[in-house]
């Protein structure tokens, strides 16, 4: 407290051009609030013992979810072979994010904890064989891809480099695509700045993004799967995000182009894996909702 006094005793006009400023954006938040298209929660949510009720956005023609995360989650259930269903109301959860599930009359929340909740739930042993070295790796993959990567690529070319180009290809319902080129980004500029990745410049962003592509691609080399010969928990989160970049990013971008033109064993990874995991992808695709059509 006493260097902040100290600072304003030296520096009055910053110090009172600073408050001017947090007062008019406060008073712009105020006036002009985000609003999210989220759906009030029910009182009772009645969900069968041994099924998970997975709540996330709506379909899309581009990818089942453009939700990374919920991605992620879904395709873990599928690997796991856990019955589940979707919620597509958006639907927030305790901690005002999606994606989030009930299962066995337990809401938890954060896809990670999710999967955690799960693997201990339905006895599920895509690990099993992982050592320790390997689990380690696992971590150290999910969270760079979340924490670090999804900014530098996904939101930084959907929200920033080309949102008119990518709102033209999910082609949303007309509420989604007011969310998405008005409040999403205000939304993402708040968290990116909290998170640090957002005080870099656009051209540094794009370039924490590439060398963590080509992190994961160096990693990966020539195997089938991540770390094992069959899939394990690390793949359903590098897919979900790889798949959202690959088929859900305009192809004009950065991310884009590196994978489709250098990093193929990226490529062919996503097409390996939603083969397997997703046979149903292009019946949900093309019945998805459509601002186009109305939907």
């Amino acid at each position: 407290m006493s260097n902040l006094l100290s600072f304003a005793s030296d520096h009055p006009v910053a110090t009172i051009c600073g408050a001017a400023a947090a007062a008019a954006a406060t008073y712009y938040l105020l006036e002009n609030p985000i609003r999210r298209p989220t759906a009030p929660r029910k009182e009772n949510y009645n969900v069968p013992n041994g099924k998970v009720l997975l709540f996330q956005v709506d379909r899309n023609c581009l990818v089942p979810s453009l939700a990374a995360f919920a991605l992620k989650l879904e395709t873990y259930l599928r690997m796991a072979n856990i019955p589940y269903e979707n919620d597509y109301s958006f639907t927030m959860s305790s901690k005002a994010k999606i994606p989030w599930i009930i299962v066995n009359g337990q809401e938890v929340a954060d896809s990670s904890f999710c999967i955690e909740h799960l693997s201990r739930e339905f006895s599920v042993i895509l690990d099993a064989k992982l050592t320790p070295n390997e689990m380690a790796l696992s971590r150290l993959l999910t969270k760079t891809m979340e924490e670090n990567t999804f900014w530098a690529t996904i939101e930084q070319t959907r929200l920033y480099d080309a949102n008119e180009e990518w709102l033209n290809m999910i082609d949303v319902r007309s509420r989604w695509r007011a969310f998405f080129k008005n409040d999403g980004p205000r939304i993402v500029k708040e968290y990116s700045w909290g998170h640090g990745i957002g005080r870099h410049s656009a051209e540094e962003i794009r370039r924490i993004g590439e060398q963590d592509l080509r992190a994961f691609a160096a990693v990966l080399g020539s195997k089938d799967y991540f770390l094992a010969d069959t899939p394990t928990t690390v793949d359903a989160c590098m897919f979900g995000f790889l798949a959202n970049i690959l088929y859900a990013t305009p192809k004009s971008c950065y991310c884009y182009r590196l994978l489709t033109t250098e990093l193929t064993n990226l490529v062919d990874y996503v097409e390996r894996m939603k083969a397997k995991f997703w046979p149903d992808w292009e019946e949900i695709t093309s019945s998805a909702p459509r601002g186009s059509r109305g939907d």
